[in-house]
Parts: C-alpha cells; sequence; structure tokens
C-alpha cells in the first residue's frame, strides 16, 4: 500500500496508522509523536538536510550563506530548504522574492535538529 504524507486530507499517513490490526487506533499524542519522529528520520537520512537546519540554528540566513557555510552547490541548499519548508522545519521569510530568500528555523524544526 502507498501512503501519502500528505497533511491536508487524503489517504494520509495519521489515517493509515489509526487502522491498526488491534482496531483500536492511535491515540493523537502517539500520531504527533510518530510525525515527530517520521521528520527526524528524514533529517538524520539527508546529510544535506541536517547540514542546512544546524546553519540556520544561529539565526535567520538567506540561500546563498546557507551554501556557503554548508559547503553544498547552491542548487542542492535550495533543494534541501525547498523540501524542509514543506515539512514546516524552516520557514521562507521572503517569500514574495524571486532569489536570495531569507530562512529561518521553526520551533518544530530546533525540536527535530535536537534529536538528530
Amino acid at each position: 500500500m502507498v501512503v501519502s504524507l500528505r497533511e491536508d486530507g487524503g489517504n494520509t499517513l495519521l489515517t493509515t496508522l489509526r487502522q491498526r490490526n488491534d482496531g483500536k487506533g492511535l491515540q493523537p499524542a502517539n500520531a504527533s509523536q510518530f510525525m515527530l519522529w517520521y521528520r527526524v528520520s528524514e533529517v538524520i537520512a539527508s546529510t544535506r538536510k541536517h547540514k542546512v537546519l544546524y546553519a540556520l540554528k544561529g539565526g535567520e540566513l538567506d540561500q546563498r550563506s546557507i551554501a556557503r557555510l554548508c559547503r553544498l552547490e547552491r542548487a542542492n541548499a535550495h533543494r534541501a530548504l525547498k523540501e524542509l519548508d514543506a515539512t514546516g522545519l524552516v520557514e521562507c521569510l521572503t517569500p514574495e522574492r524571486p532569489r536570495a530568500k531569507v530562512y529561518r528555523i521553526t520551533d518544530l524544526g530546533r525540536e527535530v535538529l535536537q534529536k538528530t
């Protein structure tokens, strides 16, 4: 069974988790803990994402500075930022700008970074 991780409806991972074999499902606290650890595992599995989160730990940075600090190609830093933004671990402070966007780590991102 293929499960989407979208949280905006449809066949989500949380819905699938609630349909456990015993029929009792997961309590909301367990589901949120699972999602937290799922995000932690995504960051651990990607050195690029971990480097970007760690770089943002000190404060807001633009894409170019992040790429330089992490010793990544700008395209790889951009991809990591886009993926981290989609999962709520970082947020773009200047989404209207086509280039030189500034990012910061979210509270969820800090929590994930502490667990890595």
